[in-house]
């Protein structure tokens, strides 16, 4: 994986196979970030994740296709809209599936809301209006209030 958004920051050595969120901790000490400048970067450095695994170009079939097989889906759909309604009830924290995909870590799969909801608001979650930009992120984005 190219880790672009860590590659961009002088005097910085991104390990690609590095946990995601210690990859942004490394990255955070190094740049001597604000708690708060952290979290906002977090929500970038996703963005720039899922690019990096999954392109841009929204209409990519074998793209959806490859995140349905990421996220267990069962029998992968032969259309772009297909994949996006088996996606729809998928159950997977988004920094777990960068780190399946960065490290080969299982991919944590919730059996429940409750669950998915009780992991994800300790802090791991992305804000909304990310999240919506990226539409490979929107179809797995769940609210989590």
């Amino acid at each position: 994986m190219a880790a672009t958004y860590f590659s961009q920051f002088a005097a910085f050595t991104p390990n690609p196979s590095a946990r995601f969120n210690a990859q942004l901790a490394a990255l955070a000490q190094h740049q001597n970030w604000s708690k708060a400048e952290k979290k906002q970067r977090r929500g970038e450095a996703i963005e720039a994740e899922f690019h990096d695994l999954y392109g841009t170009d929204y209409g990519r079939l074998d793209k959806w296709q490859e995140l349905c097989q990421d996220v267990g889906v069962d029998a992968v759909p032969s259309t772009v809209g297909g994949c996006k309604k088996a996606l729809k009830t998928a159950m997977v924290n988004i920094v777990n599936l960068i780190d399946h995909k960065r490290t080969g870590a299982p991919l944590k799969q919730f059996g429940s809301y409750k669950e998915f909801r009780k992991y994800t608001m300790d802090g791991r979650t992305l804000a909304k209006e990310k999240a919506k930009r990226n539409a490979f992120l929107r179809v797995l984005l769940r609210v989590v209030v």
